[in-house]
Formats: structure tokens, sequence, C-alpha cells
């Protein structure tokens, strides 16, 4: 009776773990992060809102199906956020440059971007994984 238990309790735990787990994993090379949020009421303001928090400079072109930063310096690449919103879904993407500097010691913009994706160290893809999550709800990769 006692062994009986504990495997019943063992079952029970493990549905638990895998059925709050919907994330689906993430693999080199995806390019786009996919949240389906549960409340989709002011889904446009709540992502404008985290992006400016997260030190993007968003541009406001009162388009309520999606959202495009300013490149943002973040420690040496510059970094462009792209959001667009159907619904209660919305699909996280970028492009990122690195930093220049010309003869005379000044910063400039860099003169071509480049997709984000993911891989192991990525650091902006963590950036775009972090705006994910704080916006809630579950979260798919695809390339």
């Amino acid at each position: 009776m006692f062994h009986r238990r504990q495997t019943l309790f063992f079952l029970i735990f493990i549905s638990a773990i895998f059925s709050s787990y919907r994330c689906k994993a993430q693999k080199e090379g995806d390019s786009k992060i996919i949240v389906t949020v549960s409340n989709p009421e002011n889904v446009y303001v709540r992502l404008k809102d985290i992006l400016i928090r997260a030190n993007f400079y968003v541009k406001d072109l009162s388009i309520r199906d999606s959202i495009i930063t300013y490149p943002t310096d973040f420690n040496g690449v510059y970094v462009i956020g792209i959001a667009s919103i159907k619904g209660n879904t919305v699909t996280l993407s970028g492009t990122y440059g690195l930093k220049k500097i010309n003869d005379w010691g000044y910063t400039v913009s860099p003169k071509s971007y480049e997709k984000i994706i993911y891989y192991k160290g990525n650091r902006e893809w963590r950036i775009l994984r972090d705006i994910a999550t704080l916006l809630g709800g579950d979260i798919v990769y695809e390339r």
C-alpha cells in the first residue's frame, strides 16, 4: 500500500510539471519568439511599456498592430526590436549591428544590421526573450 501511494504521488508530481511547461524549446537558428497572451486587452500599450522599461526607444508610429524601436546601444551592440501584434499573439524579432569607432574616436551607427538568431550565449536573443517573459503567456520559438 505504501509503495502504491509513492508511485501515485510521483505520477501526479511529474504530470503537474509537464502540464505547466508549455514553452517549446529553443533551437539554434530560431529568429522569432511568439507569445500568446491570455488577456489581449491593451497588448500594444503593455508591450510598449515593457520595451521602454528595457531601455529601448520606441518609434511612435501610432500603428496598433506593430512596434519598431530605434537602434538602441546595449554594451557596444545596437539592437532594433520588432514586434507584430495579431489579436492575442505577439511575434518578437529583431536585428543587431556592432558599434563602430571612426578615425577620430567617435562612435557611429553600424552600416548594416543582421537578424537576431538564437545560439548559446547570444546576448541580443536574451534581451528579446526577457521582453517575451515580461509580457507573459505561452512562448513558442520558430525560425
